[in-house]
């Protein structure tokens, strides 16, 4: 078994286009029948000693599938966010349970921890917002 990467060159002339160039002729096929064998609704055209992929457009069903996987991915950056959030502020009151730091420190700390979490969640909003709108504009 090989790793496409080790037998070939692999490049994008332009945006819709997936170049491999097959460096021994020899496997030019066995890298054809595991890019049909895929399935990942790739037709190769094969010139040569190079493979050509081009990627369809998008249809609106294939765009809607994207948002939804832009919003999974959020979400769980969300998810991620508020985990690191709960730990920091577990680690500030401990601190303060322990005496290592007073409790306008404590409040200070907790404070900013509130501050620095919101402006990270309106990024991702607003990075998951320019992405849907990106993915939708045909």
């Amino acid at each position: 078994c090989w790793e496409l990467k080790g037998v070939a060159a692999i490049s994008i002339p332009d945006f819709k286009t997936i170049q491999i160039e097959v460096w021994d002729k020899g496997l030019i096929k066995d890298v054809e029948r595991a890019i049909i064998a895929a399935d990942i609704g790739l037709n190769p055209n094969v010139a040569g000693g190079i493979i050509r992929l081009v990627m369809p457009s998008p249809t609106e069903e294939t765009r809607r599938d994207t948002v939804k996987r832009v919003h999974v991915l959020g979400e769980q950056t969300h998810k991620g966010l508020r985990n690191v959030r709960e730990e920091i502020r577990e680690t500030v009151m401990k601190a303060e349970k322990d005496k290592e730091i007073s409790e306008d420190e404590r409040f200070r700390e907790l404070e900013q921890l509130d501050k620095v979490a919101h402006e990270y969640k309106d990024k991702v909003d607003e990075t998951m917002k320019s992405k849907e709108e990106e993915v939708m504009t045909v």
